[in-house]
């Protein structure tokens, strides 16, 4: 088996990203995961997200200007 270098990079558990960072219920963490918007890793039975993943999601997510939010509630 090929020997790779440890990482450094941060690995966030799914409490810490459900409730912590992005503030979501289960099920809705799940339903992004699903979708394919954030993708997790596997380290035995556990999954483990890297931070570096966590942080493309949510540069992924724009706000709508609210010009533009509010002429759609009219």
């Amino acid at each position: 088996m090929p020997q790779t270098k440890p990482s450094n990079e941060i690995l966030y558990t799914v409490p810490e990203v459900r409730d912590g960072i992005l503030r979501v219920s289960h099920s809705t963490l799940y339903r992004i995961i699903r979708s394919g918007q954030l993708k997790p890793i596997k380290i035995g039975r556990t999954t483990r997200f890297r931070e570096s993943e966590v942080k493309r999601y949510l540069d992924s997510l724009e706000a709508k200007p609210l010009s533009e939010a509010s002429n759609q509630s009219h």
